[in-house]
Order: C-alpha cells, then structure tokens, then sequence
C-alpha cells in the first residue's frame, strides 16, 4: 500500500500549550524530520495530483510565523500555505498584517482565504457566507497582487450551498474532517490532519506508517463521538 497523503493543519506556534498552539521547538523538529526523510511536501493543488506526500496549511495567519515558520520554510524550501483573515490582517496585533504577509509571499508562501471575519459561515445567511470568503480573497489580491486559489472554511464548517460555489471560486477548499485525503474527495472540503494530534514527535513520525493511520482514524472517531455528545438533545 503506497504511503498515504495528507494535508496537515497547524495554527500558532508558540510555547501556551493551547490546543491551537505547537511549541516552536516542536515544529522545528517535525520540519527537521521531513527534511532529513525526504518526505514529499507539496504545494496543496500540486498535492491532489500526486499519489504521495504531505501540505502544509496554517490557519488564521498568526504573527508568530513569520519568525518561527516563513525562515525555516524558505531554509528546507517546504512550500505552505497560510489561510488569513482579512480584517485581522487589517488589524494586525496579534495576527500578520499586510507588510508581514508581503514578507511571507515572497519567501513562498501561498496566502489562501479564511473569510473577512472568523465566523461561523454555516450559520449565517448564504450570501453573507460568500461575502465572507469572496471578500478576502479580494482582499488578499488587492492588497499582495497574488492571486488567491485556495480557501479553508472557518472552524472547518460549510453547507452544500457554500460547497458549490466554492468549486467555482476556488481551486481547492480545506475543512477540518480528521482524516487523509482520498481519490474521490470533494475539492471544496478536503480533510485535514490537526497536528495537536501529532505533537509527539513520535507520532508525527509515523504519519505515514499503519500505526500512524490507526492511532489517527482511533482519534477522529473519538471527536465524532464527543461532536454527537456535545449536540445531544
């Protein structure tokens, strides 16, 4: 059985433990290991074409990558795609503002839609939803002159109606489905492996091992009970 692929999601990388966090340190050594395994690692539309390999995706466009993911990416030449929000590019505080996101471009990072806002899009209104990415995806070009093929659904959620303008607006859209990629998925909601579950080297190094497959499939199933749990009448 050939190696799986897999896209892979992180958020920021700093030392809080948070469950969107991953101490730099650890990045550092999961970027080492791909590096010293040769471990195909694919721009996300190269990816679907490929019958092996991993994506590196960034949601939210935290700041903090800019000093411990953009160098160390460009170093290892890993391509990566960072999924911003506008208005928190706008804003910039904690988040990459434009400047930095300039900086991110040219060092070969794609920058890919996330909405204007951090919001729910399967629970406001359809149009407000395409607004939402349409909005940032303008944006982006706008403001960096690339243009913007990728996107990625806030909190990982959409509706079918969503779903099928996205097919059209956008090469590939990411969700949050823990799981890898298979032939037959639908490019407006590819699934993702968090790495909060991969914090441990350990099993970051078995991503593409049976025992890596198994402990993963093990955990998507234990977020799908907790989800039926948590909106249980």
């Amino acid at each position: 059985m050939p190696p799986p692929r897999a896209i892979l999601t992180y958020h920021s990388l700093d030392p809080s433990g948070a469950v969107t966090s991953l101490a730099p340190a650890t990045f550092r050594r999961q970027m080492d290991f791909l590096a010293e395994t040769a471990t195909p690692v694919l721009p996300l539309s190269k990816l679907l074409h490929s019958d092996r390999g991993l994506a590196l995706t960034f949601d939210d466009g935290y700041r903090n990558l800019l000093h411990h993911a953009v160098p160390l990416l460009a170093q290892r030449q890993l391509p990566a795609t960072f999924f911003i929000n506008s208005a928190a590019a706008h804003a910039g505080g904690p988040f990459l503002d434009w400047s930095a996101l300039r900086e991110a471009a040219a060092a070969g990072v794609e920058i890919g839609a996330h909405g204007i806002e951090h919001l729910d899009l399967a629970c406001v209104p359809l149009p407000q939803a395409i607004a939402q990415l349409d909005g940032c995806r303008r944006a982006i070009e706008d403001r960096l002159g690339v243009a913007v093929r990728t996107c990625a659904y806030p909190f990982g959620r959409s509706t079918p109606q969503l779903r099928e303008w996205a097919r059209t607006a956008f090469h590939l859209t990411c969700g949050t489905r823990l799981r890898y990629l298979r032939a037959n998925d639908d490019t407006a909601d590819l699934p993702r492996l968090d790495v909060y579950y991969l914090r441990n080297v350990a099993w970051f190094r078995r991503v593409h091992r049976p025992s890596g497959r198994a402990y993963l499939q093990f955990r998507a199933l234990l977020r799908e009970a907790r989800t039926r749990w948590s909106v249980a009448p």
